[in-house]
């Protein structure tokens, strides 16, 4: 592969919950990156009665009443700009928050 010719998407995958929660792209092997999205997962227990949710650009591995098994559900949605000449720093973001109610 070319060190700064093609394009190269990169994913990373929560270790917990086996979820993808990141894209980032690259311009051939030795190119910068660049992040498209990220996610944030939350663990909720099957008897949760209420909601949480993280503040990083990783999955959130809290829990709120979690006995055993967790539901894995989305309470976080980032996008960045898609042209890092523009926004070197990535500062730039969109960020939509998820929140959950159970009954």
């Amino acid at each position: 592969m070319a060190d700064h010719a093609g394009l190269v998407h990169l994913y990373e995958y929560d270790p917990v919950s086996g979820y993808c929660i990141g894209e980032t792209i690259r311009n051939g092997e030795c190119g910068c990156d660049n992040k498209l999205w990220a996610c944030v997962y939350t663990a909720f227990g099957l008897s949760s009665s209420s909601s949480s949710s993280g503040s990083s650009h990783s999955s959130s591995s809290s829990s709120s009443g979690t006995s055993g098994q967790a539901v894995y559900l989305l309470t976080e949605f980032i996008q960045f700009r898609d042209d890092i000449a523009v926004d070197p720093n990535q500062t730039y973001q969109i960020v939509t928050s998820y929140s959950y109610t159970f009954f």
